[in-house]
């Protein structure tokens, strides 16, 4: 499943064409294109279900109050409080394309909860998040080369 903001982010349509190079359209889900919404329920929906999630969004931790983090999507936030509700015994890998989700606070490394780290609290065996904003270019990289690495 592929979550792109394409609204928002132009740049996130490069990271889904990268994709689309690699994954067959058979076994992809893309949710934020035009004509599939990318609402907070419907992603919710798909993940208990997912081998595989990216999110190519903006993301934003809470450093105040952790449970409001999250990933934005089209009718809002999916907060880290909504994905740790779902129970998600398929997920192997989430990437986050998004700024943030691994954060934390720097003051309490240990103790924080991070966007990453409710995926794998709902069953994410594997999840690429990042400490700092993301720069498009380097995701694209990332992607390509994951990729390309999954596939061997």
């Amino acid at each position: 499943m592929v979550i792109v903001q394409s609204q928002g982010l132009p740049s996130t349509k490069i990271e889904l064409e990268k994709i689309e190079q690699y994954v067959s359209k058979d076994f992809l889900i893309k949710l934020g294109i035009p004509g599939t919404t990318a609402s907070v329920e419907v992603v919710a929906s798909y993940l208990s279900d997912v081998s595989i999630a990216h999110f190519a969004c903006h993301g934003k931790q809470d450093r105040s109050n952790p449970l409001s983090s999250g990933l934005k999507l089209e009718d809002g936030m999916l907060l880290v409080s909504r994905i740790m509700k779902e129970h998600m015994p398929n997920g192997a890998l989430a990437f986050l394309s998004a700024c943030e989700t691994a954060m934390g606070d720097e003051n309490l490394p240990d103790e924080a909860i991070s966007l990453a780290g409710s995926l794998f609290f709902s069953g994410f065996r594997h999840v690429i998040a990042t400490m700092w904003y993301v720069i498009s270019m380097a995701s694209w990289n990332i992607i390509a080369d994951l990729i390309v690495i999954l596939g061997k």
